[in-house]
C-alpha cells in the first residue's frame, strides 16, 4: 500500500551552482531553505532584518538594503523599560544603547547591500498577505514584539497591493544586479490561528 503521492516536478531551466551567492529572505520557510543550503556549503545570506512574513514588510527591507542602506529611521525604534527595539526587525535586534543598535542595524544593511548587488539568486517566501498597521506611526511593522494588540491595526493586503509593490521592488533589484533570478515561493506553513479560509 502507498501511503503517500508522487508528484513530478519538472527541471528547472536553471541550476544553483556552489559558486553563487544566494539571497533569502521572508517567512520561516527561508530559514529553513537557508539551513539547508547552509548545510550543503553554498554561499547565502538569510533573513539580515530576521524572520518576516508579510509581502510589504519583505517590500520595506529590500527596498532600505538597496535605497538606502546608510541610514535608518529612528521611528521605528522603541524602548521597552529594558532595551532599544525596531519594529523593523525580529527581537534578537536590541541593545541599551540606541545609537549602538542603530549602529548595528546599518552594518547589517550595508553588508546585505554588497551581498545582494553579487547574488545570482534571491529567494521571497511569503508567510501571510495579513499586516499589522502601528496606529500612531501609521506604518506596517515587522515584529509587534508582543505589545498590546490596541498598538496594531490588523489588515489584509489585496493582491493588486502586492502585485504593484513588486513590480517596483523588482525593478529596483534588476538597477543594482541586472539578471539575477528572483524566485518567489509561498511557506508551506500554515497559520491556522487565521482560520482555515484566510489562511
Amino acid at each position: 500500500m502507498k501511503y503517500h503521492l508522487d508528484i513530478p516536478i519538472p527541471k528547472y531551466p536553471f541550476e544553483i551552482q556552489h559558486h553563487q551567492n544566494i539571497f533569502l529572505i521572508g517567512s520561516c520557510f527561508a530559514e529553513n531553505l537557508a539551513a539547508w543550503l547552509k548545510q550543503r556549503h553554498f554561499s547565502i545570506l538569510s533573513n539580515p532584518n530576521g524572520v518576516l512574513f508579510n509581502p510589504l514588510s519583505i517590500y520595506i527591507t529590500l527596498k532600505n538594503i538597496i535605497d538606502n542602506p546608510h541610514n535608518f529611521e529612528e521611528d521605528f525604534l522603541f524602548y521597552d523599560h529594558l532595551h532599544w527595539k525596531s519594529f523593523l526587525h525580529q527581537s534578537h535586534f536590541y541593545d541599551k544603547d540606541k545609537d549602538k543598535l542603530i549602529d548595528n542595524i546599518i552594518q547589517t544593511q550595508l553588508s546585505a547591500h554588497e551581498f545582494l548587488k553579487s547574488s545570482h539568486f534571491i529567494f521571497i517566501t511569503f508567510g501571510s498577505a495579513y499586516v499589522y498597521e502601528h496606529i500612531h506611526l501609521k506604518a506596517v511593522v515587522a515584529n509587534c514584539h508582543k505589545l498590546p494588540s490596541s498598538t496594531f491595526e490588523k489588515k489584509l493586503l489585496s493582491v493588486q497591493q502586492i502585485v504593484e509593490t513588486y513590480k517596483d521592488l523588482f525593478q529596483k533589484i534588476n538597477y543594482i544586479n541586472p539578471g539575477v533570478k528572483i524566485i518567489l515561493s509561498v511557506s508551506p506553513v500554515k497559520y491556522l490561528s487565521y482560520g482555515t479560509i484566510y489562511n
